[in-house]
């Protein structure tokens, strides 16, 4: 690793020999000090095997991290993804799936905190909160890119931000949306840079779209004529030129309820029935935010100050993709040493347990100064993980809680 002088706050930060350096702090963020700090660092640097008997402490290591940039780690992203569609990569009817979604986040609580990011209050709660906005490639299951924007700000102007930054490759994208991001501003984006997408939507989003909803119709495509005195009267949030446009609306039925989606693929691009297994490929995000915070532990972050939150954020991005990249090479570890063997269910290595040996293992790899000994060490672990998998069972539906209590205070970090 080699540290870029736009990644650190000034020139002359990690100039100096240092117990620490660029590498330890950079490392020491990816396996997450979530414990007591004073316990951790004493823990990290056993690791480092360097002399014990300088000293080095928590007050040290925090002013040390405040000269890192969280750019960093975005960067380090960068490298994830390069690697993984350099190569040849999954796709649907050679469209790369890229779902896009919203989440809160509890954040420390600090001044600092709720005037930038603002606070989520929900009876007894009061906290402070941020949105992270997501953009996802399901098949491949890596996070392509993300933001921590401010609590208030929409799910719709969040992915608008994100949608032009997202890396190209050789297949087309298809953006994957839920009920909470249509929008006559979002579609003319979409639109006018000539993406594909498909949201699903509900009946209060255009009277066109309730019209087919209180319809008999399964697939039919429908004109949006949004005039000025439209704006005016409906009051259609954050959009204000006139703008005419053709949606097709889908109806998916399903046990409980009818879906409708609207998109702008043709019957030739997509039929009906590929519809309904399209749109379920959009639960890979909310299985990857469920890794991310119960997993990972996003929102138990490591310090107070924004800059930390930061780090931690991309950081946790970071090991998120690079685990998905990893558990490729186990996958295909286990298909080498199994692939004869009948079994009632596919296998596919443990994302959660993944996770750990990263956390483990990754200190390990990334400190090592010879890449021959990096790669061995990265190879051993490979055939570790390759050993953890788990039944593919298709089909499972799982409840999304509907509370949200603050589940990391700053005065209950672990001990052990």
């Amino acid at each position: 690793m080699i540290l870029s002088p736009k990644h650190k706050e000034k020139p002359t930060d990690f100039t100096r020999h240092r117990k620490i350096g660029f590498k330890g702090i950079l490392v020491s963020v990816l396996i997450n000090l979530k414990r007591s700090l004073s316990v951790e660092i004493d823990n990290f640097i056993n690791k480092l095997d360097v002399d014990s008997t300088l000293e080095y402490t928590k007050q040290a290591y925090s002013k040390a991290r405040q000269n890192l940039k969280p750019s960093a780690y975005i960067d380090l992203n960068d490298v994830v993804l390069e690697e993984t569609y350099s190569d040849k990569f999954k796709t649907f009817k050679n469209y790369r799936l890229i779902a896009i979604d919203g989440s809160t986040v509890q954040l420390p609580n600090t001044l600092e905190m709720r005037e930038k990011y603002g606070v989520f209050s929900e009876k007894d709660n009061n906290y402070p909160a941020g949105r992270i906005c997501l953009t996802y490639d399901v098949l491949n299951e890596v996070i392509i890119n993300g933001k921590l924007f401010s609590y208030n700000q929409s799910e719709q102007s969040a992915a608008m931000e994100l949608i032009p930054t997202i890396i190209n490759t050789s297949s087309q994208d298809l953006f994957l949306f839920d009920r909470g991001f249509p929008s006559v501003k979002l579609i003319s984006l979409l639109n006018s840079s000539e993406k594909k997408y498909v949201f699903r939507v509900s009946k209060s989003f255009l009277k066109e779209v309730n019209e087919f909803t209180n319809s008999m119709d399964s697939d039919k495509t429908i004109f949006i004529d949004i005039t000025k005195r439209r704006i005016a009267t409906n009051r259609i949030k954050d959009f204000s030129d006139p703008v005419s446009f053709a949606l097709r609306c889908v109806r998916i039925k399903l046990e409980t309820e009818d879906e409708i989606l609207i998109t702008n693929l043709t019957s030739m691009e997509m039929d009906l029935e590929e519809f309904k297994i399209l749109y379920s490929k959009r639960w890979g995000i909310e299985t990857n935010y469920n890794i991310l915070k119960n997993v990972l532990e996003l929102e138990n972050f490591t310090g107070d100050t924004d800059r930390v939150v930061q780090q931690d954020f991309y950081a946790t991005i970071y090991i998120s993709n690079l685990a998905s990249i990893i558990i490729v090479d186990a996958q295909e570890e286990y298909e080498k040493n199994h692939g004869d063997e009948k079994n009632k269910y596919d296998y596919k290595i443990n994302k959660r347990i993944a996770m750990a040996y990263l956390k483990n293992d990754l200190l390990h790899v990334l400190l090592q100064d010879s890449p021959e000994k990096a790669m061995k060490l990265y190879e051993k672990f490979v055939k570790k993980l390759s050993k953890q998998v788990v039944p593919v069972r298709n089909n499972r539906k799982f409840e999304r809680p509907l509370s949200h209590k603050p589940k990391y205070g700053r005065t209950n970090k672990r001990i052990l």
